[in-house]
């Protein structure tokens, strides 16, 4: 089943039929109507972000689905300090100032696209764009937050445990909200993919949701919602995120459930096949994509 991919940067919550998603989209006979409605939606928390978006098209069904990227890091550092723009003369002039739950906050998104090897590098990564943003961080110039965050400071926020299993345990305290975000990040993405095999980390991220020996299929996300919650999942090129966000009395439950589909997930057949007609061989077609893929593999090696 071919499929045809439609990449493009749009403004979160506010992408439109005009360029460049209006003409990519028109040759491809798809409502182009549904899929601005549908990325508008995904991308509604991210108002005024310049977006990634891929939109994967059947070609003989015209269906579609749309994967987010996340914005630039400079973008999500505006957006915390609540501006419009950097400052455009970072040297001397600095515009907006973060608190550090904010930068660790960021970290934490974009660290599987820094080349940091952990959360602190990620935080100093974050805290050295804030630099060319025109951003200070808990008062300071970027340059100073540094070498605090080098020295030790806020090292009870930044924090990280590895347990005998290998899980890497990261850990964001923010005792302002009775809220808590679990995430599970898998280190494996499209770049792991293959020719005959293109899309099957997809297909797997939907199959995480269909069931395992001891939760019905549905019933993670819906025993989430049940409390007042939200669950949500994504694919990347090295790595397969789930995220679920609960009042903070039931993290257990949300604990529970991701180690349950971690071991005993079920992959039925059937319905295997019908996520894998949509998705597997969905790029293989699809040159630039593949090609993106096949650089990423042989320069950063692909993860076992």
């Amino acid at each position: 089943m071919a499929k045809e991919v439609v990449e493009a940067m749009v403004t979160g919550g506010k992408a439109t039929a005009g360029p460049p998603l209006g003409p990519a989209l028109g040759p491809k006979g798809v409502n182009i109507g549904q899929v601005i409605a549908e990325i508008n939606k995904k991308t509604e928390a991210m108002k005024g972000m310049t977006v990634p978006v891929k939109v994967i098209i059947d070609t003989d069904t015209k269906s579609f689905e749309i994967e987010i990227g996340t914005p630039p890091t400079s973008a999500l550092l505006i957006k915390e300090a609540l501006l419009d723009k950097g400052s455009g003369k970072a040297k001397g002039v600095m515009v907006g100032d973060l608190k550090i739950d904010q930068v660790i906050s960021i970290a934490k998104v974009k660290q599987s696209g820094l080349l940091a090897q952990n959360l602190k590098a990620a935080v100093l990564e974050v805290i050295g764009t804030c630099t060319s943003a025109g951003i200070m961080v808990e008062g300071m110039h970027p340059r100073d937050a540094i070498k605090a965050v080098k020295e030790g400071k806020w090292a009870d926020k930044i924090s990280e445990k590895v347990l005998d299993n290998g899980l890497k345990i990261i850990c964001l305290k923010k005792s302002d909200t009775p809220v808590v975000s679990a995430q599970i990040w898998y280190k494996a993405g499209s770049m792991n993919e293959h020719d005959g095999v293109r899309g099957i980390s997809h297909v797997l991220e939907h199959m995480m949701f269909r069931g395992s020996e001891n939760v019905a299929a549905e019933e993670h996300a819906q025993r989430v919602n049940d409390v007042g919650g939200h669950c949500n999942a994504f694919t990347a090129e090295d790595i397969t995120s789930y995220v679920n966000s609960v009042p903070k009395d039931h993290l257990s439950m949300v604990l529970e459930l991701e180690a349950d589909r971690m071991e005993n997930l079920t992959l039925d057949k059937d319905i295997f096949d019908t996520r894998s007609n949509k998705g597997v061989e969905g790029i293989v077609n699809h040159g630039p994509v593949v090609y993106r893929q096949e650089l990423l593999a042989g320069n950063f090696g692909q993860r076992k």
